[in-house]
């Protein structure tokens, strides 16, 4: 998997403008993903000792933040991962003409057939 910071070197468009990349916390996407697991473990172990309401509630807090943190860190390395390069989307003029109901060519037509005169019926009887 490639992270923010080498997709953003590669400059390939959309998967380096991906918004978690722009915060300084997810700039080193692959970094910050263990510092924010260890944020996240550190907070709950804190959490589930103390026995300081302050403490507590400052724990509870880093750990959210930790582990809203990780999963951006995932979610912006996934999807950088699996975008297509911006060379490799379609520009605005091969939109539209995609867009245009498809001109289906009006067939042929047939050739014209003789028309035999009619026979006339024997005239006898």
């Amino acid at each position: 998997m490639r992270s923010c910071r080498l997709a953003a070197q590669q400059g390939d468009g959309g998967s380096a403008n991906f918004a978690l990349c722009d915060f300084p916390i997810f700039r080193r996407c692959m970094m910050a993903r263990w510092i924010l697991l260890g944020m996240t473990i550190l907070g709950t172990i804190v959490v589930f000792t103390t026995h300081n309401a302050a403490l507590l509630a400052i724990a509870m807090l880093i750990a959210l933040v930790g582990f809203i943190g990780f999963i951006g860190s995932l979610a912006a390395s996934r999807i950088a991962a699996s975008s297509r390069p911006e060379l490799a989307m379609a520009s605005r003029e091969d939109m539209m003409a995609m867009r245009k109901p498809p001109v289906r060519p009006t067939p042929a037509a047939p050739p014209a057939r003789a028309v035999a005169a009619p026979i006339d019926p024997p005239q006898g009887r």
